[in-house]
């Protein structure tokens, strides 16, 4: 996420050093250079093992490049309410809708 918010594009990538990391299988420059590209940054960087979410509004709640649901307004739910809902839409196609149950 650090990497992310303190690159926010990619005009600094060199496009020389980029074919030399592709053909040398450097993963680490070539994961660097394409972060920008891709619509869920922080997974691609962590190779799956974080992601990030937007709560937009107080009620939208997206994980980014994947789907997204709403949340129920005025009531209440507990955790594993949120927990599964957040699973269903980490796991859902990008920009699936994903029903809060």
């Amino acid at each position: 996420m650090t990497f992310t918010l303190k690159n926010t594009g990619n005009a600094h990538v060199d496009h020389w050093k980029l074919g030399e990391a592709v053909h040398n299988n450097d993963e680490q420059y070539v994961r660097m250079a394409l972060q920008g590209f891709v619509p869920n940054p922080v997974t691609y960087l962590t190779e799956g093992e974080q992601h990030s979410i937007n709560l937009i509004n107080g009620h939208h709640l997206e994980v980014q490049g994947a789907g997204y649901f709403e949340l129920p307004p005025f009531e209440s739910f507990d955790s594993t309410q949120l927990i599964d809902a957040l699973e269903r839409a980490r796991d859902a196609g990008h920009s699936e809708v994903q029903f809060f149950a």
